[in-house]
């Protein structure tokens, strides 16, 4: 266990850093896969979350035994890391379950007040790392206003169905049609 474990942080040719090899350990040795497999979609590496990570996360969101709650908070724990890479990937990777994870998900952040929105996030590693700060705080807000509407709508605009007959939008009433609107507009106006 003592060998595979140094063998594990000295690194096999993954181009992850010893900080994320130290993380998954720490996880691994607690026993929690969840926690490792977020780690690992949530690296420091410059690349995007790998798909196999972010797909054995949303098997892990449907699967009755796996704890939603605990899920979540290894996903905001990542967000509150130092880098701005963690962090990005962090939020990219609780977007993606938001949109193609279980249901459950989303009204547990909605329904919990989950801390997505990050207005102080600020990483002055390096020129890079300030600008993708401003992003970072942008990106956190529409995701906390994305869990806001989905708590007073109790409905994720993102995930309707879209045709000519069978469309949601076509048969919701006209209040709910008026305040998925506005919300778009200020949030597409926020980025402007």
């Amino acid at each position: 266990m003592a060998g595979k474990m140094a063998k594990q942080l000295a690194g096999s040719g993954t181009g992850q850093s010893l900080m994320d090899r130290v993380t998954q350990a720490k996880y691994s040795l607690a026993g929690s896969s969840l926690g490792k497999v977020v780690a690992k979609a949530s690296t420091v590496e410059l690349i995007p979350p790998k798909k196999k990570h972010l797909d054995r996360l949303i098997r892990y969101s449907n699967e009755p035994s796996v704890s939603i709650p605990l899920l979540v908070g290894f996903l905001v724990e990542r967000t509150h890391e130092k880098s701005w890479v963690i962090v990005f990937k962090a939020l990219i990777t609780s977007h993606h379950l938001m949109n193609y994870g279980n249901e459950k998900i989303s009204q547990y952040m909605a329904s919990n007040n989950c801390q997505l929105g990050l207005p102080h996030f600020n990483d002055k590693s390096s020129s890079q790392s300030y600008e993708m700060s401003l992003f970072i705080r942008k990106y956190s807000k529409f995701l906390a206003e994305k869990t806001t509407t989905y708590q007073s709508m109790a409905f994720d605009f993102c995930k309707v169905k879209r045709g000519k007959d069978d469309g949601v939008m076509r048969t919701m009433p006209t209040d709910k049609v008026f305040a998925c609107c506005i919300f778009y507009l200020v949030v597409s106006l926020y980025f402007l």
